[in-house]
Parts: structure tokens; C-alpha cells; sequence
């Protein structure tokens, strides 16, 4: 079990979050890209983070209330191709 924002995350439900976070369309060729995350929910950012890393990916990562322009300039500055912005999660 994790504390988030004083919010419990429990083990199984950490472990369903990394699984939907892989089934994801937009994380199904990452392995061993740069991506660059930009996410206002630490839970889903975690789990994000765990997944690529499991991929061997590199990320960086971007303040989750930067503006998306923004977001797309650090990202294009950085030279990193792929931007994920806080992706739906269920």
C-alpha cells in the first residue's frame, strides 16, 4: 500500500492501474523511447512511471498544470519525440 495526498492506494489496485495504464493505446510501442509526461494525478503518474520504466524507457517529466503548448516546447526543446498529457484513466 501507498499513501498519495493522504489518499490509500492498495496494492491490488496499483497493480489494476499499471495494467490499464499498459493496455493504453499510446503506451503499446514505447519500449525503450523517450517520452516526456506531463500528468496533475500523481496515482496515474506513478503508474505510468513503473510501466515505462519496465519497458526501459526514459521520460521526462513536466509539472501536470503546465499548459499543453507548453508542454508540446519542453518537450520539442528537449528533442524528445513523444508527449504523453494526462491520459484518461478507468
Amino acid at each position: 500500500m501507498i499513501r498519495v495526498n493522504r489518499v490509500e492506494v492498495t496494492r491490488k489496485d496499483f497493480e489494476y492501474l499499471l495494467i490499464n495504464v499498459g493496455q493504453q493505446q499510446e503506451m503499446k510501442h514505447v519500449k525503450g523511447k523517450v517520452l516526456a509526461l506531463c500528468m496533475s494525478d500523481p496515482t496515474h503518474l506513478l503508474a505510468c512511471i513503473q510501466y515505462l520504466r519496465s519497458q526501459h524507457c526514459s521520460m521526462l517529466l513536466i509539472h501536470g498544470e503546465t499548459p499543453q503548448q507548453t508542454v508540446i516546447q519542453l518537450a520539442h526543446q528537449a528533442e524528445v519525440p513523444i508527449v504523453l498529457v494526462q491520459m484518461s484513466h478507468s
